[in-house]
């Protein structure tokens, strides 16, 4: 279009999402014209007789003004659709139909404000795309913090620098921090940095491109040896087309070096088979010509392409057959008795990861290598050598098997050459191929899947372009021995790291039944050094031993843990028995709990015997020399011994006790490695294995034989710790459901035969006699994921339920099928026990929050019907946990204005809860979880609300009265309400402060240290 008089030729076009772009390119439009000034402060609008009065020149003016808008407006027109032109075809100025558009595109103030916080959102969860350019990025950044201003946002350049900053991808993480610590981004203009992004991003293409022809220079060829004769040589399989060479052996007739073609499998990269000739013929008899006959077929022409390596044309460097010159230090194997010709290629250089336990995955490599001979479980004299590319060598000393720990559990690698001076450990990925397995690889990932297509190893690239697998030698721990010390190992660990000493004595004597003959090996177990290792002793005298049991027993308490016990303990007291040297251990939250603990032990052990106890020696602790405990110990006539001040050589028996239990338990810890708060665990094990372990004081008899009279068996023990897999008995699952649950172990069941376990995942313990056990194998800690359960409120009121523990033998039925059913009506649950159970404990939580009050019913209010809602809860298993009643209001029939007025209640956001999570996360900050028992009960009611008496609870003699609501039921409308405003005035009264944009987040600063404390009310 073309409008005469300078007009543009174009006029920008009005859609449904540029208008904010539009409006600028129309103003300018407009304001190169000089018509801006027009559609500011518009045209006055006047009758035919108020402009006859006007003088002429202000008819001339007001006829130049309504020109000039009109050519304004006319712009306007053709700057929008059909559509968009009816909104401004009534408009009679150029200014009123700018506001129009700008009204129906942009929106009032309000709803500028939604769209405003829309686009807030976006703007925070912005990030740059992996695959994204700088560029690209910031043009999208710019488009959004663009469309913020112009919805009323302020957003600084240094603000737009810092959100550019903090969403960069990983790749760009170093020189964001480079940027953050050594500049100024006050000072600093936007251009400048996105200036430094892009040239850092070209550097990175840069290197990646020389990084990728670097790859193929760093490939070196398989040195077969000499071939003599025509056709001597061997055959490989495809790399290049085919080509015809000079006269000679075929030593290269078809590339050995890719020994498969590359395929592509859903993104994928793996080894597959594939055929195709080679490039020419190589070495034979005479020396052949350097190149093929012109273009092999499917190949490129490398007449013209020249070997940097030897500097002939027809070949190109990584298939030259000429020594490699100096720098790279690629290296292969030839083994001479392995049974063919094992090579190897390692494309690494000054690579040494061999002594922090560093495996490195080699495609080249023909078998797995390693330079230390510690690592070896076992060896065998073998032949050979590692040649390199500078035609040194080393010689091949060795070929055995290495034990290493993955993922949790033991795996030997077999076949593996020991090769002294080695400085790298190498993994041949061909050799494990060979096995089975598929090896995977895309982008920086290798991955490595056995032949059930699970995955084993996922190994991301290094800097230096190699994939280091850490995997830890078993050379540290006890089960790294084969044959009869495996066994002496093994029983080392199943007895709580009991020294081989004490095992062998036990073994010989025949103490204990269960138990084979053990050879002490020679081997350092390192978690009993760590565990167990003190100061050389003093030789001490010897005092007067007991004759019968309980005649004197020796006490006393450990603690406390920094780390509280799973079951919340703190401490744990001990009581010995100095006759049989049997040892009881209980665990205490507080030391107050001792005087407790020691009437425990002193009814069981009196029974146990049929013999009172005399003398009970201890420490002047004060949980001791209490009143009440010297009261109790006169009543009962027991002679109560204390030691001397600062003499706890006197209670030597019981102190030695506590040394040994802490030993052995933190032995069993460390072995396993798992977390310090199963140290009580750990205790209780270690006493129950030292009560069947020999004792200096107690001549050929374990303390288990000298209390009870009768030797131990020790055929049940296990490995402390180890991963456990506890049956699920039917009645427990359904029929898809898996028939076993992986725990830990953690003990024996004190009271019936079965075994203790714990499941990290569920937080819950188990009791059970049909366990599978992996002795050698322990928890993966560091891929634990722990189930967040409900983030703030439960819909149940209290634990209870049946507890997780496995049916053993002599154990009740399960329940009948119909306390499964959510019943009816109040006639249906009252038939059942637990039913009326779980009604006594609603209507118990009623009475004692004083909910309501009897009353008479007045005249004019009809009283609200209640009515009984039951639900079974059901636990992850699908098992019944417990049976809930609650009393429900039929808050339907309320009438507002009479009952009822206002009935919102503010709750917390999803959103405001995943950013207090994320916060906690960030700043370490401790989140607790807290369930308030009948929550709706606790909130005051300002109306007056009356409801029948529940069915079931009608008060005998007062069957004509009413409940009249002093607090909130379930059901009624304001119920929530009710409750809200009873925690609110709690929360603001203890000085939290609501927040003005979330109604349900409230926050306290402390006064110490200028921490603030967070909390979110949700209602569920």
């Amino acid at each position: 279009m073309e409008m005469g008089s300078g007009m543009p030729g174009q006029v920008p076009k009005l859609s449904k999402t540029n208008y904010g772009n539009w409006s600028i390119q129309m103003r300018v439009l407009l304001a190169s014209k000089e018509l801006w000034d027009v559609v500011e402060e518009s045209v006055e609008v006047i009758t035919a007789e108020a402009e006859a009065a006007l003088t002429n020149a202000q008819k001339v003016a007001l006829r130049e003004a309504k020109k000039r808008d009109k050519k304004a407006l006319f712009l306007l027109y053709q700057g929008v659709d059909e559509a968009t032109f009816e909104k401004i075809s009534d408009a009679e100025t150029s200014r009123e139909a700018w506001e129009i558009l700008q009204r129906s595109m942009q929106g009032v103030d309000k709803a500028k404000k939604v769209k405003l916080q829309s686009l807030r959102a976006q703007y925070e969860v912005m990030r740059m795309q992996s695959s994204e350019k700088v560029g690209d990025y910031v043009t999208r950044l710019r488009t959004l913090t663009n469309e913020m201003k112009r919805n009323g946002e302020t957003i600084e350049d240094v603000s737009f620098m810092e959100k550019l900053l903090r969403s960069m991808s990983k790749k760009f993480r170093h020189v964001v921090v480079a940027i953050e610590e050594s500049k100024d981004l006050t000072t600093m203009a936007v251009d400048e940095l996105v200036g430094s992004l892009q040239a850092h991003e070209y550097r990175m293409v840069q290197d990646e491109e020389e990084s990728s022809s670097l790859g193929k220079a760093l490939q070196t060829q398989l040195n077969f040896g000499e071939s003599s004769g025509r056709g001597g040589g061997k055959r490989g399989r495809g790399y290049q087309g085919r080509g015809r060479g000079g006269r000679g052996g075929r030593d290269f007739g078809r590339n050995q070096f890719n020994q498969g073609a590359v395929e592509q499998h859903h993104g994928w990269r793996q080894d597959a088979g594939g055929r195709g000739r080679g490039q020419g013929r190589g070495q034979g008899r005479g020396q052949g010509r350097d190149q093929g006959r012109g273009q092999g077929r499917g190949g490129r022409d490398m007449s013209q392409t020249q070997c940097y390596n030897c500097g002939k044309f027809g070949h190109m460097s990584y298939d030259c057959w000429a020594p490699r010159k100096g720098g790279e230090a690629n290296h292969y194997a030839e083994a001479s008795n392995t049974g063919g010709d094992s090579m190897m290629f390692l494309t690494i250089q000054g690579a040494a990861g061999g002594r922090n336990g560093v495996w490195y995955l080699d495609t080249g490599a023909s078998n797995h290598m390693c330079g230390e001979k510690e690592l070896f479980t076992s060896l065998e004299a073998n032949g050979g050598d590692v040649s390199f590319g500078d035609a040194s060598k080393i010689s091949v000393e060795g070929r055995g098997v290495i034990a290493v720990t993955m993922n949790g559990k033991e795996v030997l690698i077999n076949d593996v050459f020991y090769v002294p001076g080695l400085r790298s450990n190498i993994l041949s990925l061909g050799q494990l191929v060979e096995k089975g397995y598929r090896v995977l690889l895309r982008d920086s990932t290798l991955a490595m899947k056995d032949s059930q297509g699970r995955e084993v190893v996922r190994v991301k690239m290094a800097t230096n372009r190699l994939f280091p697998l850490s995997l830890d030698a078993k050379e540290t721990t006890c089960l790294a021995k084969t044959g009869e010390e495996e066994e002496a190992w093994l029983w080392h660990h199943r007895m709580g790291h009991l020294g081989f000493t004490g095992l062998k004595l036990l073994s010989g004597s025949k103490m204990v039944e269960g138990l084979p003959m053990i050879t002490p090996p020679q081997r350092v177990c390192e978690a009993c050094t760590k565990g167990k290792q003190r100061r050389e002793t003093f030789e001490g005298g010897k005092s007067r031993r007991a004759t019968r049991p309980l005649e004197l027993v020796h006490s006393d308490i450990a603690g406390p843990f920094e780390t509280t016990s799973i079951g919340g303990s703190r401490y744990y007291i001990t009581f010995t028995d100095d006759f049989s040297r049997k040892c009881w251990v209980y665990f205490l939250r507080e030391k107050a709990e001792a005087l407790d603990k020691f009437r425990e032990f002193k009814a069981m052990a009196e029974k146990e015997v049929g013999q009172p106890l005399k003398v009970l020696r201890t420490d002047r602790g004060g949980e001791y020399t209490s009143r009440l405990f010297d009261d109790y110990c006169r009543e009962w006539g027991i002679s109560h011994q204390l030691t001397a001040a600062y003499s706890p050589q006197q209670n030597g028996v019981a102190e030695r006790k506590n040394l040994t239990i802490m030993n052995m338990a933190r032995s069993m810890v460390k072995g396993k490695r798992l977390p310090k708060k199963y140290w009580a665990e750990a205790v209780q094990v270690a006493v129950y294995l030292l009560n069947r372990c020999p004792t200096k004081s107690v001549k050929f008899k374990t303390p288990f034989e000298a209390w009870c009279g009768r030797k131990p068996s020790v055929k049940h023990l296990r490995v402390f710790g180890c991963v456990a897999y506890a049956h699920i008995p039917d009645q427990r699952r359904r029929k898809l459901d898996d028939r076993s649950e992986k725990c830990i172990f953690v003990g024996y069941a004190p009271a019936s035969k079965a075994y203790k376990l714990y499941n990290p995942e569920t937080e819950k313990a188990i009791i059970s006699r049909d366990v599978v056990f992996e002795e050698d194998s322990c928890w993966s800690w560091d891929e634990e994921v722990r189930n967040i359960k409900g983030m703030f409120f439960d819909d149940g009121e209290e634990e209870g339920g049946q507890g997780d523990e496995a049916e053993m033998g002599g154990a009740e039925p399960p329940s009948p099928p119909s306390g499964d059913v959510d019943p009816c009506s109040y006639e249906e649950a009252a038939k059942e026990r637990t039913w009326r159970k779980a009604m006594d404990v609603e209507i118990a939580s009623i009475k004692k929050n004083d909910t309501w009050k009897l009353v008479d019913a007045p005249a004019g209010h009809k009283p609200l019907e209640v009515k009984w809602v039951y639900k079974v809860k059901k636990n992850k298993d699908g098992g019944v946990e417990k049976h809930k009643a609650r009393l429900v209001v039929k808050g339907y029939c309320q009438v507002q204005g009479v009952n009822y007025d206002e009935v919102f209640a503010p709750v917390a956001r999803i959103d405001t809860i995943r950013l207090i999570i994320a916060l906690a996360a960030h700043h370490g900050w401790k989140i607790m979880q807290m369930d308030v028992v009948s929550a709706y009960l606790n909130g005051y009611l300002e109306e007056d609300v009356y409801i029948e008496q529940p069915p079931g609870y009608v008060v005998k003699g007062q069957e004509r009265k009413v409940c009249k609501l002093d607090k909130a039921l379930y059901g009624l409308k304001q119920g929530a309400r009710a409750w809200n405003g009873r925690i609110d005035a709690y929360l603001q009264k203890h000085c939290y402060q609501k927040s003005p944009h979330e109604y349900a987040l409230y926050t306290k600063r402390l006064a110490r240290g200028g921490r603030c404390q967070k909390r979110v009310l949700c209602i569920a």
